[in-house]
Parts: C-alpha cells; structure tokens; sequence
C-alpha cells in the first residue's frame, strides 16, 4: 500500500511537471523531477526501472534549460540503468540513444554524436520501412551531424531524405517542415550562400507563425538564426532589428531575464558593436555571462564562449588588461571540463588566444599556437584539410617551427 500511495504521489507530481514544461517553468519542473527521484532512492523497495524514468526526466529538463553537460550525465545514467534491465533493441533504449545524440550535438561531441546515430540505425534497420515516419528524426540527426563534421552538402542531402518523410506524413506547412528548413538554412549559411539559407529561414518563419504565432520561441528562434545572414552580408540594422526581437520575445515568454536564450541573444548581438562601439560589445558579453551563470551554472559551455568572447572584446577596449588572460583562462577551464585537452574547441581557443596576444604585444603566441597544432596532429587525419590549414597558420607565424 505504501508503495501504491508513492506511485501516486509520484504520478500526481509528474503530471504538475510537465504542465510546468508546457508553461517554460523549467527550473520548477525540475526541482519537482529531482524530489521524485529522491524519493525513490529512499525508498525500501524501489522500482529500479523507475530510477531510469527517474534521471530521463532529469536529464530532459535540464537540456530545456541549455545544461548540457548534466543532462549528458544523467541521460548516461538513464541509459546504463535500462541497459541492465531490458533488451538492447527495447524501445527505451533506441530513445535515449536518440536523445543523447541530440545532446551530444549541442556541444560539437560529433564522435559520441554518431556512436548514437549508428547504433539507433542499426538496431532499427529491420523494423521500420524505409518511408516509416520514424526515420525523419534519424535523417534529421543525419543532417546535424555531417553539418557539424562541415559535410555540407551530405548534411542537405540527409535534410532532404527527412524532408521527403515529412511531406508524406505530416504535409508541406507542419511544424515538422518548418524545423528542417530551420535546419537546412545552417549548411547554406556555412557555405556562405546566404541568400538561400535566408530563403529556408523566412519559410520556417512563416509556418511557424501561422502555427504557433508570432510572438512564440520557434519565432524568435528564426529571428535569432536571421540576425546571423545579415550580419554576414552586412546589414546592421536590418541584423539589429530581427535581432531585437527574438529578445523581446523570449524575454514576454520567460517573465524577463530568467532563461540561457536570452544570454544567448546578448551574445549573439554583441560583435555588430565592436567596429563602432566596443565598450558595448563587452557590456553585452558581461550580462550574458550573468544571465547563464544564474540559469544554467558558471561552469556551462555558454560562459565559456562568453569569457573567451570579453576577452576578445576587452582586447579592443584595453589591450594591455590583465584580464585578457584571465577571460582566456577562465574560458580554457570550462573547456576542458567538457571536452577534456584534446578537441578542435581547445584548439579555437588556443589560436583565439594566440591571435590575441600576437595583435597586443607581439609575445607568448608561440606556445598557444604550438598546442592547438600538437592537438590537431593528434586527433586529426594526416589528409584531412584542417591539418594542413594549421600547418599554414603556424608557418605563417613561427617559420622555423613547421617544415611542411
């Protein structure tokens, strides 16, 4: 009777939870995740399975809330517990193999990305027809993934197989269409073909405002993604003003500064200011480093692009400031909690840093350029493109230290 009357209560507070997540009152709806699995872990007859449940909603709520690096661990945790007690081909398994490579994708782990990929593919290759709807995520994966790997033209062709999906099931003005045109803008806008990657996003746009209307976060999230083409092309106001909305609007939904998007919109804003005004470029890197310390935690990935984005900033205000090197650290830090020492982030921060100090003072480049290259010798092809590209950049700076 005990554990009826507990399964209840638990259901009953699930239930409020979600209702939360519906309203984007993430951190309530979490406290109440973590006080059930609490509750379970104290209990004297626990429901294993349930601690799976347990750290899946966990992890759920806390990728809403831009954590990513505990959602990454709690959904490992979901998935070791299921791993033990089910089938490998269990239907909970191939979802949290989805949803970590979801998470893995937010933070550039393409590697344990496509591990996930591959195992849901496989597992899958013999239960679902080839035109089954349930494919549409997987391509949709696809395309995130090669993208992040800058296989561009792989990553459209994997959108367009989803695309073809989509149209079947769900029809050419779903919200499901609109979020692979989201999707599709970002190959064609690394390939610099901005034109088409704006004509994606104005088709996302006005699906999405006919479905969700206009003031909702899958608007604002096309604002966001718009204020980047122009600013690309070089048009500030225009940039300015879709930018400016996607904070005004995310601002009305979240009740004020209280959610990582809007940190992330500051972030995003702040680089039209450094040719003009750069003081404001830092002002604006500063709120949003108070902005995602506060929601998702000081040692996040966000204040890492932050630090290393004031010191860039600061560089241009005060070149000599010793914080340079401190946002630097800071930025490296968090960094590697993430990724550990050997990944192409730490290389971007390493050569950020490097360019930084040969502009200023013209010394101790040297080393920071040397790391990011010995991080590069070590987890990249010798064929591939990118090596070779550091070779170049470090022959460019220190001649006598690359032979190639």
């Amino acid at each position: 009777m005990e554990n009826l009357n507990k399964n209840s209560e638990n259901n009953i507070s699930s239930e409020k939870a979600e209702d939360l997540i519906r309203n984007y009152k993430y951190q309530e709806a979490l406290d109440i995740f973590e006080n059930i699995l609490k509750k379970n872990l104290d209990s004297s007859e626990p429901n294993k399975i349930n601690f799976a449940y347990d750290y899946r909603n966990i992890s759920r709520v806390q990728f809403l809330i831009g954590k990513y690096l505990e959602a990454k661990e709690n959904a490992l945790k979901s998935l070791d517990i299921a791993t033990k007690l089910l089938k490998e081909d269990d239907p909970y398994i191939i979802e949290e193999n989805i949803r970590l490579s979801e998470i893995y994708a937010e933070y550039d782990c393409w590697d344990e990305c496509e591990k996930c990929i591959n195992f849901v593919k496989e597992k899958n290759k013999n239960t679902y027809g080839e035109r089954d709807k349930f494919w549409i995520h997987i391509y949709e994966l696809m395309g995130k993934y090669l993208n992040g790997q800058k296989k561009f033209y792989h990553s459209i062709k994997a959108i367009e197989k989803a695309e073809s999906l989509v149209e079947e099931h769900f029809g050419h003005k779903s919200k499901e269409m609109a979020n692979l045109y989201h999707l599709k803008s970002k190959p064609y806008f690394l390939r610099q073909e901005y034109e088409k990657s704006m004509d994606y996003l104005k088709e996302a746009l006005k699906i999405r405002e006919e479905i969700f209307g206009k003031k909702s976060l899958e608007v604002a999230e096309c604002f966001a993604s718009m204020f980047l083409n122009y600013l690309a092309i070089g048009d500030v106001d225009k940039g300015l003003e879709t930018g400016k909305n996607a904070i005004d609007i995310r601002r009305n939904i979240f009740g004020g500064e209280n959610h990582r998007l809007i940190g992330e919109s500051y972030i995003t804003i702040a680089p039209l200011y450094l040719g003009q005004d750069p003081k404001k470029s830092l002002e604006y890197a500063q709120k949003a480093l108070s902005i995602f310390e506060k929601c998702v935690g000081s040692n996040s990935y966000d204040c890492a692009s932050c630090y290393q984005l004031m010191a860039m900033f600061l560089c241009a205000v005060e070149p000599t400031s010793n914080k340079i090197n401190e946002y630097f650290e800071n930025s490296l830090k968090i960094r590697n909690l993430h990724f550990g020492e050997t990944h192409l982030k730490i290389c971007e921060l390493y050569e950020d840093w490097g360019a930084i100090k040969l502009q200023t003072t013209g010394e101790g480049f040297e080393p920071l350029f040397e790391k990011s290259l010995k991080i590069k010798e070590e987890i990249l092809r010798k064929n591939d493109p990118n090596l070779a590209l550091a070779y170049f950049k470090v022959s460019e700076t220190i001649p006598d230290k690359v032979e190639q």
